[in-house]
C-alpha cells in the first residue's frame, strides 16, 4: 500500500513545514506568503514539481523552489536523521 500525503508528512516532516496535499494547492494559495521564498518539497520532487506549476497557474507570485530530490535526498544528503519510506 502506497503511502498517503499525509503518512507522508507524519513519518518525514522537516521543521517548521506545513502540509498542503497537491490536490488542495491552487485553492490554498491564500495561506502562503508570496514575500517569503516557499520551498516546495515530497518524497522525491516530481509532486512538488507539479505544486509549483498548480500555484503558478493560480496566480501565486512568490518565489517558489523545489527541494531537489525531495525528503529523500534530504535524508540522503543533509539529514539522516529523517526517515526515508
Amino acid at each position: 500500500m502506497a503511502a498517503t500525503e499525509d503518512d507522508e508528512y507524519a513519518i518525514a516532516r522537516l521543521p517548521n513545514t506545513i502540509l498542503i496535499p497537491l490536490g488542495q494547492v491552487a485553492s490554498r494559495t491564500s495561506g502562503l506568503n508570496p514575500q517569503r521564498e516557499t520551498i516546495v518539497h515530497c518524497k522525491t520532487g516530481i509532486r512538488s514539481a507539479q505544486a509549483i506549476r498548480r500555484l503558478k497557474q493560480a496566480g501565486f507570485s512568490g518565489r517558489l523552489l523545489n527541494l531537489k530530490g525531495g525528503i529523500a535526498a534530504w535524508s540522503r544528503e543533509v539529514d539522516p536523521s529523517v526517515p526515508r519510506y
